[in-house]
């Protein structure tokens, strides 16, 4: 599963000429100034004036990394789409390996094969697939729909050991 496109471009008789793959990546805004924002995950440092970035954009931010008509952002022939990365919140509540992954009943294609490179993207994304998580909050940042990181939110499930002692019951955490 991926989220990648196919862009075809056709000649004013309609017969396709060119084709390239649009790919889309997740990426961390580690600085922004009135210039640049700069990207980690192999972005880089990308003009705003010359991409479309979107407003109030802010370091730390996840995002989404569209880049037209070369594989490089920071190419002078280069333009990039920055959006603020889609999420979804809810309970953990199925997975199968890792190619779907089911939050709030809602089941999505995952591309979670990648997980150890959105990794690096930031330190809060699982590194593997939520086995074993089921009824835990999670946060997936989706591209085009499939899931392409997830993150722990919070663990509802304390583990207490209780302990009986001769003249009393106590709780250990």
């Amino acid at each position: 599963v991926s989220a990648d496109t196919i862009k075809f471009v056709c000649n004013e008789n309609g017969d396709i000429t060119r084709a390239y793959v649009v790919e889309s990546k997740l990426a961390r805004v580690t600085a922004v100034n009135n210039e640049k924002v700069s990207l980690n995950n192999g972005v880089g440092s990308i003009k705003i004036e010359d991409n479309d970035i979107y407003k109030d954009v802010a370091k730390d931010d996840i995002v989404l990394v569209t880049t037209l008509y070369n594989t490089s952002a920071t190419a002078s022939d280069a333009y990039t789409t920055v959006t603020k990365a889609e999420t979804v919140e809810g309970k953990l509540t199925g997975y199968n390996g890792v190619k779907q992954i089911t939050v709030d009943g809602t089941t999505y294609d995952a591309y979670l094969d990648n997980i150890a490179q959105n990794k690096s993207v930031d330190s809060d994304f699982l590194q593997s697939a939520p086995a074993n998580q089921i009824g835990e909050t999670v946060k997936l940042y989706l591209v085009n729909g499939i899931a392409y990181a997830a993150e722990l939110r919070q663990r509802s499930t304390l583990w207490w050991k209780m302990r009986m002692a001769p003249s009393a019951t106590r709780l250990i955490p």
